[in-house]
This record gives structure tokens, sequence and C-alpha cells, in this order.
């Protein structure tokens, strides 16, 4: 177990987020992977990603990705409803259904945190909820300030929503 994410200080955080952020954008990625972003505040980001289904079919999903821990640490990642912005709840259209997980992550609408409380989880080493658990991954898949950016997330997340692991959404 690696030790449960501590806020930092949010003028920093922001600062690096934002230019990490800036540098994606100003990059291919976006247009790639068909993403879209909307600032929310300086510590969140909501971004739009294209998920494609196995006949080509295009669903969207909304990721909230939050700053409060960045880049000590990965940032926060949740799928959201975008017309609230509350994490998208298990059999809405706004919550994916994988058909399989990829060995690298996995999906849990709700997960117990370390902590007692609960909530959504993008399994992965690249959020920041992953450190909430008792996950012990290989050294190699560690967040790595300086080396590891919200590219990594942004990247494994659209991945996630792409064959042989995406299928549908789960109120399909």
């Amino acid at each position: 177990m690696l030790g449960n994410p501590a806020k930092v200080d949010p003028t920093i955080a922001s600062a690096v987020f934002a230019e990490h952020l800036e540098r994606i954008w100003r990059g291919p990625l976006p247009s790639e992977l068909g993403l879209t972003r909307t600032k929310i505040d300086d510590l969140h980001e909501l971004v739009e990603f294209q998920a494609i289904r196995a006949d080509g079919t295009v669903d969207p999903y909304f990721v909230l990705l939050g700053a409060e821990y960045y880049d000590q640490w990965p940032p926060a990642a949740a799928f959201v409803d975008p017309a609230t912005r509350k994490p998208a709840e298990a059999g809405s259209k706004w919550w994916p259904h994988l058909k399989q997980n990829p060995q690298w992550g996995a999906l849990h609408n709700s997960y117990r945190f370390q902590d007692g409380s609960s909530g959504q989880m993008i399994c992965m080493s690249f959020t920041a909820e992953y450190y909430r658990t008792q996950h012990n991954p290989p050294q190699d898949a560690v967040w790595q300030q300086g080396r590891h950016t919200v590219a990594a997330t942004i990247t494994r997340i659209a991945a996630m929503l792409r064959d042989p692991y995406y299928e549908r959404p789960s109120s399909s």
C-alpha cells in the first residue's frame, strides 16, 4: 500500500494542472481521440470522451478531473452526468459498460476506500482514487511526479472506451 493522497497547495496545483492540460491541447491527442474540455474552476476540468463501440457507434462520456492532489499524485477522476456534474450512476447512460477490463484497470461505480467512505473509482494507477485503496501496484505502474502527467490519465481512460474493452453505455 502506498498511502493516501494528500491535498496540495491549490495555487501550485492549479498552475501545473493548467500547464499540463494546455500542453495536451496543443498537440494532436484531442483531435485523434475526439476530446473536448470545459474548465469548471482552477482545480477542475470536464473532459468529454468519445467511446467507440465495435460497430462504430459513438457514445459520449464526461469525466471530471480534479487537481486537488496534483501533481504529487494523479488527478482525481470520475465519470459524471454532464448536466449535474455528479458522479454517474450505475445503469445510467453516463456510466460505461466494458465487455472486458484491461489488464491495467477496471471501473467501479461504488468502491469502499481505506477511510471508510465510498465512491466511484476509475481503477488504474493514474487516478488519485486508486491510491485511496489497498492496491499494491508493481513499481513500474506507480505514479511518478515529474514523469507522469494528466495525459497518462486521459489516454488510459480513452483506451478503456475503445475496442477491445468498451461495449456500450450501461443503460443500453
